[in-house]
């Protein structure tokens, strides 16, 4: 994926962010909601013989570190637990409700 494309992806999945975080900032909401997100898109054009390049970006909603500490522990904990198991059909709420 060259620059351009790259930057487009990243303009397109940003605005959905917003979105989302919109959603979570209520304060109605905002109190009883954490989010954090991260995007890493591969950048062939540059190369690198001892691993892969890419450009990232990420951004959280959180009220103090032990929470964004808790997030990234569930996300590893979903990944690892899926390892050799096939995928699972994440717009099922019981996907959610069995993390």
């Amino acid at each position: 994926m060259d620059y351009e494309s790259r930057s487009e992806l990243i303009l397109k999945i940003q605005l959905k962010i917003d979105d989302l975080m919109e959603l979570i900032s209520d304060p109605r909401v905002s109190k009883d909601c954490m989010a954090v997100y991260c995007f890493g898109i591969n950048v062939e054009e540059v190369y690198n013989k001892q691993a892969e390049v890419y450009e990232y970006f990420s951004g959280f909603s959180a009220d103090n570190p032990d929470e964004i500490k808790i997030m990234l522990e569930t996300v590893a904990k979903s990944y690892i637990s899926s390892i050799g198991k096939p995928n699972a059909p994440t717009d099922s709420i019981d996907y959610w409700l069995n993390l």
